[in-house]
C-alpha cells in the first residue's frame, strides 16, 4: 500500500460521502454532538468532582456549627477573636489560616474596575505551600497588631494586565477604595485564591481601614473560613475531637448574641478535598454524565445501523468493482476509509463544540449550585476550563510548594 493508493481512497472517499449529503450530513451531527455533549460533560466532571485539589493533600477546613430551631446543625463564618483563640490553642493543626472574598473598586493603572480581593492571615500562603513570584508574601509584620502599612499581594494576570509585567511591580501603588496599597509581591500564574477569582490580597490587619476599627475585635462578627494543615502526628479524628471541644466553650468565653441563649454550639474538620466539592453538583453532574452517556450509545446505534444500511444500498457498486479487479482487501480498506473520513470529521467538530460548551456548562453549574459547601471554596473555575491533551496542557499551570 503507498501513499498515492491511500490518497486515491481519501479522495474516493470524499467523493462518496459528497454524493450522499443527506446520510454525510446525519452521521456528522450525531458523532459531533454526542462526541461534543461526553467530552464537554467529562470535562467539567474531572474538573469539579474527580481532580484532586492543586494543594498538599494534608489541609483541612474548620467549621463553626450552630444549632437551627429545627434541632439541625448549620455551618457559621468565624469571627477574628474565635479565629485567633483558636489558632493558638490548637495542638493538632498548623498554619491555621482565615480568608474571606471581598470586592474593591480598583482606580488608577488604567481603567476603572471592581476587582476580587481576598482578605487573608498570613498564614494563608504557608498552609497552601504558595510562595511569591516575585517579593514576598505576608510574613510576622502583617499579624495582628503589626505593621499599619497597607500593603497588599497582586495575581500574575494582574501584574501583566495593569502593571504590564513591570520589573518595578514590587512597591508600586495600587489604589483599591480610595486607599493606596503598596505591592509586597507577585504569586505564581495560575493562582486566584481558594475563593476563584480574586486578583489582590491583603491582610485583614487591613480590615481595620477597609472596614471599621472594631471589626477584628468583635466576637460575634462572622465574617471569614478557616483552613488548616494537620499537624506531622495528627489524625483527622483528633483534630475533630478539639475543634468540637473548642466549639463547646464558644458560649463560656463570649456571652451569646441576643436570642441565641439556647444555640448549641459544635466544629468540625473536613479534608480539603471534600469540603471544595459541591455535593449538589456532583450528584447533578454525575446523573446527567450518565443521561447523556445512554444517548452516547443510543446515537452509536443508530450511526451504526445508517451505516450497516448504506452499505447494503452500495452492494451493486461493489460486485462492479470487483469484476473490474479490485481485490476484497481494496473493497474494505475504502469503506473503512470513509468511516475514518467520517470519524474524524465528527470528531474535530466534536471537541470544538466540547471546547465552546464546556464553559457555557461550567458557568451554569456556578450560577445554579454555588459554591463549595458554603465555605466560600471555589469547585470550579468556569474560566479556566478546557480540553485537556494527554499532558494535561490545557489547564493552567499553578506553582505550588510541596512540604
Amino acid at each position: 500500500m503507498t501513499m498515492e493508493s491511500i490518497r486515491q481512497d481519501i479522495r474516493y472517499a470524499a467523493r462518496t460521502l459528497a454524493r450522499s449529503p443527506g446520510f454525510t450530513i446525519a452521521a456528522i451531527t450525531v458523532l459531533t454532538l454526542s462526541i461534543g455533549a461526553n467530552t464537554a460533560l467529562f470535562t467539567v466532571l474531572e474538573e469539579a468532582v474527580l481532580a484532586e485539589p492543586p494543594f498538599p493533600d494534608r489541609r483541612v477546613t474548620i467549621d463553626n456549627l450552630f444549632t437551627m430551631p429545627n434541632g439541625e446543625f448549620m455551618r457559621s463564618k468565624w469571627s477574628y477573636p474565635r479565629y485567633r483563640a483558636f489558632r493558638d490553642e490548637t495542638r493538632f493543626l498548623e498554619d491555621v489560616a482565615g480568608y474571606s472574598l471581598r470586592t474593591m473598586t480598583l482606580t488608577e493603572l488604567g481603567p476603572p474596575a471592581v476587582i476580587g480581593v481576598e482578605t487573608v492571615t498570613p498564614s494563608f500562603f504557608p498552609v497552601l505551600g504558595i510562595t511569591a513570584a516575585r517579593g514576598r508574601v505576608f510574613g510576622a509584620e502583617e499579624i495582628d497588631n503589626g505593621s499599619r502599612d497597607m500593603v497588599a499581594l497582586i495575581s500574575h494576570d494582574f501584574w501583566q494586565a495593569r502593571l504590564g509585567g513591570s520589573q518595578a511591580a514590587v512597591g508600586s501603588t495600587i489604589t483599591l477604595n480610595q486607599m493606596d496599597l503598596q505591592a509586597l509581591g507577585v504569586l505564581p500564574s495560575g493562582f486566584d485564591g481558594v475563593t476563584g477569582g480574586a486578583n489582590v490580597w491583603v491582610p485583614f490587619s487591613a480590615l481595620r481601614e477597609i472596614e471599621n476599627a472594631g471589626m477584628l475585635e468583635q466576637p460575634w462578627n462572622q465574617h471569614f473560613d478557616v483552613l488548616a494543615s494537620l499537624g506531622p502526628t495528627a489524625t483527622l479524628e483528633n483534630a475533630r475531637a478539639e475543634a468540637h471541644a473548642f466549639a463547646t466553650r464558644i458560649f463560656e468565653r463570649w456571652a451569646p448574641p441576643p436570642g441565641a441563649s439556647h444555640v448549641q454550639a459544635a466544629g468540625d474538620v473536613v479534608r480539603y478535598r471534600e469540603a471544595h466539592v459541591n455535593q449538589a453538583a456532583k450528584s447533578s453532574m454525575f446523573t446527567l454524565f450518565g443521561a447523556v452517556g445512554l444517548v452516547l450509545l443510543i446515537a452509536t446505534a443508530n450511526l451504526a445501523g445508517l451505516m450497516i444500511a448504506r452499505g447494503t444500498s452500495r452492494y451493486r457498486e461493489a460486485a462492479i468493482r470487483a469484476s473490474l479487479g479490485a481485490g476484497r482487501v481494496r473493497l474494505l480498506r475504502q469503506l473503512l476509509t470513509e468511516s475514518l473520513l467520517l470519524a474524524l470529521v465528527g470528531g474535530a467538530l466534536g471537541i470544538a463544540a466540547a471546547s465552546l460548551g464546556v464553559g457555557v456548562l461550567g458557568r451554569w453549574l456556578m450560577d445554579a449550585l454555588g459554591t463549595g459547601g458554603g465555605r466560600g471554596l471555589q469547585y470550579l473555575d468556569p474560566d479556566g476550563l478546557g480540553i485537556r491533551d494527554s499532558q494535561g496542557l490545557g489547564r493552567r499551570a499553578l506553582v505550588i510548594r510541596t512540604r
